[in-house]
């Protein structure tokens, strides 16, 4: 008798829990869109924008950066949502869920956060468009309050655990939403 009184007691309060927790799952799995506004270390003159939405074939990841020297640059997702200047060292060190070797975006054996290399025009613009299949906006590899990081040199895709990509020098924490610009 008592454990009937128990269960008709309890029974309210744990699908209460049930279906409380199954729409915090599903509201992060919501999650379209994220943005992130890309900041200079002060002596860089870097800035500029990342967005990213999800899509069917991947996380679409679209932006434009001015301020580089020409040429190529490092650009990769960092474990800590924090970019204080000059270092950006507060970011962490790339976003590595699956304790993988550097890699590039295309690589077998790759950081999560490994997004290769952007290209400056002859300006020091770049622009971004590109589909990531490892990471995302929900889950495990979920982006959201990390970084990204521009580096000052290209990523040589291979050497752990920064592709050799010399000092960091622009940042954005990514947050969820749409961007207004």
């Amino acid at each position: 008798m008592r454990t009937l009184l128990f269960l008709i007691i309890a029974l309210p309060f744990l699908g209460f829990a049930f279906v409380y927790n199954a729409a915090d799952t599903q509201s992060e799995s919501k999650v379209k869109y994220a943005y992130a506004e890309i900041n200079s270390n002060g002596t860089s003159g870097v800035s500029g924008y990342i967005e990213f939405k999800k899509t069917a074939s991947g996380l679409h990841v679209t932006g434009t950066i001015s301020g580089l020297t020409p040429g190529q640059h490092g650009m990769h997702i960092h474990e800590n949502g924090a970019c204080d200047a000059p270092d950006f060292k507060s970011a962490g060190g790339h976003f590595n869920p699956k304790m993988m070797m550097h890699g590039g975006p295309d690589s077998d054996t790759r950081h999560a956060g490994d997004y290769g290399n952007i290209t400056a025009d002859a300006n020091g613009n770049a622009s971004i468009d590109y589909i990531d299949r490892e990471t995302s906006l929900s889950g495990k590899y979920s982006i959201i309050n990390r970084a990204i990081v521009i580096h000052e040199k290209i990523d040589d895709m291979m050497t752990d655990p920064s592709g050799n990509s010399g000092p960091r020098i622009a940042c954005g924490v990514i947050m969820s939403g749409k961007m207004h610009h």
